[in-house]
């Protein structure tokens, strides 16, 4: 998504290079290919003293303050589905994380209920020695629970 963002931001560098030259907003803010793609950060995705620029090339060229808006609309929609994506990933993350805690819980429940009401903690110290965890896995209800 960066990617496509420093080709948007590349592309329209170059048409507005192209077409603002000769122009003061030309010379003031887009006279090289990486000016105007600074320019077009700052201004375009960044959005700081945007109303300055847009004025300034709105005066020059209708169509220049048209395309200005498309970069501003495809700038901000490409990094409100970067942050989108981050958000997705996160959720993603702490969901899996949380099922995992969850079956853990589960599962150290159950073996608990289990030795306590199966006696098979003999020496009362809610420990599993060999011999115990031989017996407890003699109960069906304990393996299913260890799968």
């Amino acid at each position: 998504t960066l990617s496509m963002l420093t080709l948007i931001i590349y592309v329209f560098g170059i048409t507005f290079k192209q077409l603002l030259a000769g122009t003061e907003p030309g010379r003031t803010y887009f006279a090289t290919v990486p000016d105007a793609m600074l320019s077009l950060v700052f201004y375009g995705v960044i959005l700081d003293g945007t109303p300055d620029v847009v004025t300034e090339v709105g005066k020059a060229s209708f169509i220049c303050f048209v395309l200005f808006f498309v970069v501003i609309l495809l700038a901000s929609f490409t990094v409100l589905n970067m942050l989108i994506g981050v958000m997705c990933e996160t959720v993603r993350v702490v969901s899996t994380v949380e099922n995992e805690r969850m079956n853990l819980s589960y599962t150290k429940d159950k073996l608990a209920y289990l030795m306590r009401n199966s006696s098979l903690d003999a020496d009362g110290n809610e420990m599993l020695s060999k011999s115990e965890l031989k017996s407890l896995l003699n109960i069906p209800d304990a393996c299913i629970v260890l799968r």
